[in-house]
C-alpha cells in the first residue's frame, strides 16, 4: 500500500486501512522510528472512551457498600480548587 506525503507533511490513509483499523476523525497515532532511522511504525490509540469502558467496574472488588468514588473525587477536586484560589488570593 502506497500513500504520498504531501508538502505539507500530510498523510490520507487509504479507507481500507482506516476501517481496518477503527481510525475516527480525531483519532491519536503515535508514530515510531526505529534506532537505525530506517524503519517506522505506528499505533493507533485508544480514544477516551475506549479506555475508560475497558476500566468500567474494574476497581469495584476495593470500595465499601454504599461508598461513592465519583463523590468523593468531585469533593477532592472541589478543595483542590479552593486551594487553589486561596493561594492565589495571598500573593
Amino acid at each position: 500500500m502506497m500513500t504520498r506525503v504531501t508538502g505539507k507533511n500530510q498523510v490520507t490513509l487509504p479507507a481500507d486501512m482506516v476501517n481496518a483499523l477503527s481510525i475516527r476523525r480525531g483519532s491519536m497515532i503515535e508514530w515510531a522510528v526505529d534506532k537505525n532511522g530506517k524503519g517506522g511504525r505506528f499505533k493507533v490509540q485508544p480514544s477516551r472512551g475506549e479506555l475508560a469502558r475497558k476500566l468500567m467496574g474494574m476497581g469495584r472488588k476495593y470500595g465499601k457498600a454504599g461508598e461513592s468514588w465519583v463523590e468523593e473525587l468531585v469533593a477532592e477536586r472541589v478543595r483542590d480548587d479552593e486551594e487553589c484560589d486561596h493561594s492565589r488570593e495571598n500573593k
